[in-house]
């Protein structure tokens, strides 16, 4: 039976930092692929580029400031994204565990092609979904708004598995802006462009219920901020001089 949170003097809020960032690159992402779920392994500049990510991580481990340094990195459970938090786990000396609720978009019908081709293709379905912002959903995959609520969902029990440590999360573009859209309240339609850059780290705090009630930090105030989950920042290069 799931636990009823009867009022705010029952409930234990836990508040973790997370700094989010993208796997490393694949071979379908040099070739423009959509992966969705298909479990794809690194290629040899992915592994690369992991080695420079992580000398780049252990330089800046003092120079967190606010919320210290990294103390673990959880990764999705897709292959690409656990080679990643591996190889960085290795270099920072941390330990890495993986969860299922930070995978990628599921795109169902179109996973496997190559995006230039599907919009000559199917150019028009695609621009009709484009064109539902969070209810974008490819045929036979997954919503973002559904991304939007596993992905957030899996912050929060971090959160509370881990109380006031910084943890980094391995994750996927979709997930990242499935995330950061929601926090920035945008409308997820193309003319708003994409203000994510890449290779970069995102960092945010999220509150999480210990007695695992989730319904009195999930939700928006009356202002229409979201509860519970802030942006303390974002776009930090990986490779910037620290």
């Amino acid at each position: 039976m799931t636990p009823m949170c009867l009022s705010s003097q029952t409930v234990s809020i836990a508040k973790g930092h997370i700094t989010l960032m993208r796997h490393a690159p694949t071979t379908w992402n040099k070739e423009k692929r959509i992966q969705g779920r298909t479990q794809t392994r690194l290629s040899g500049l992915g592994r690369e580029r992991c080695q420079r990510w992580g000398q780049a991580l252990r330089r800046h481990q003092g120079g967190w400031a606010g919320f210290g340094p990294l103390s673990r990195i959880v990764s999705s459970d897709l292959e690409r994204a656990v080679e990643t938090a591996e190889i960085l786990g290795r270099l920072l000396e941390l330990p890495v565990s993986s969860v299922r609720g930070l995978g990628e978009q599921d795109w169902g019908d179109w996973t496997g092609s190559r995006i230039r081709e599907l919009r000559a293709l199917s150019g028009e379905e695609v621009r009709r979904q484009e064109g539902l912002g969070w209810a974008f959903r490819p045929p036979g995959g997954e919503s973002r708004w559904e991304v939007w609520s596993r992905a957030s969902g899996a912050l929060r029990r971090l959160a509370e598995r881990y109380p006031s440590e910084h943890v980094l999360v391995v994750t996927h573009r979709g997930v990242l802006k499935c995330l950061l859209y929601r926090l920035l309240a945008m409308r997820f339609l193309p003319e708003e462009g994409d203000p994510l850059i890449p290779e970069a780290l995102h960092s945010i705090t999220v509150e999480g219920m210990t007695d695992g009630c989730h319904d009195a930090v999930a939700g928006a105030d009356s202002r229409g901020n979201l509860k519970g989950m802030h942006i303390l920042a974002m776009n930090q290069p990986l490779l910037a001089e620290v």
